[in-house]
């Protein structure tokens, strides 16, 4: 995969609070700290936005409506 190099500013507690959780978990790096979350967040991401089709397709017809519903969206 290619990848980028991106800089990041943050706060001084910021920082500190992502050391410590940093070395807490199993991440030698904190890039491979951050690369985890954004990981993480991306998967919440695709969550939602599966929870909010499967919303929206509830109760939407399964079957082809036919000729005169097209007709009627296409005029």
């Amino acid at each position: 995969m290619k990848t980028e190099t991106v800089s990041v500013s943050l706060p001084a507690e910021l920082a500190e609070f992502a050391r410590q959780d940093m070395n807490l978990g199993d991440y030698g790096t904190l890039n491979e700290y951050v690369r985890d979350l954004l990981r993480k967040r991306r998967e919440q991401r695709i969550e939602q936005d599966v929870r909010f089709l499967e919303k929206t397709m509830h109760g939407a017809p399964s079957e082809d409506p036919g000729e005169a519903f097209y007709s009627r969206v296409t005029a």
